[in-house]
């Protein structure tokens, strides 16, 4: 099992709603195969969630979505207790109501780059 949690500080617009990005965070599964000694190729999935501002037409609304994320990525060996990672995952935060401005769905793509240690 592996668990995540960041900050997204990400803003964006389109056409008069602006949407703010917050904490971020995910638990999930994790399943892989050796290709070599040296690198691991693996899958993963479980559930995620993030808060999201909405502010439109001077309404505003803060919620937290729930959703799911799946991905691919590969653990390369640098040293005995040192790897490197790459990950690519794709999010699904599912939809929200947020109060006078209807319904919000959010999904996020992200590739990640890592230096992990083993104890």
């Amino acid at each position: 099992a592996e668990a995540d949690i960041g900050y997204s500080g990400i803003e964006g617009d389109d056409g008069g709603v602006e949407a703010k990005g917050g904490f971020e965070g995910s638990l999930r599964a994790r399943l892989g195969y050796a290709v070599t000694p040296e690198i691991l190729l693996y899958g993963t999935a479980g559930g995620a969630l993030k808060n999201q501002e909405i502010e439109a037409a001077g309404s505003s609304d803060e919620n937290t979505m729930l959703g799911w994320t799946a991905g691919v990525g590969t653990d390369i060996k640098i040293t005995d207790n040192v790897f490197g990672r790459v990950e690519y995952r794709y999010t699904d935060f599912g939809d929200k109501d947020f109060d006078g401005i209807g319904k919000v769905k959010s999904t996020d793509n992200r590739v990640t780059f890592g230096v992990g240690m083993k104890f």
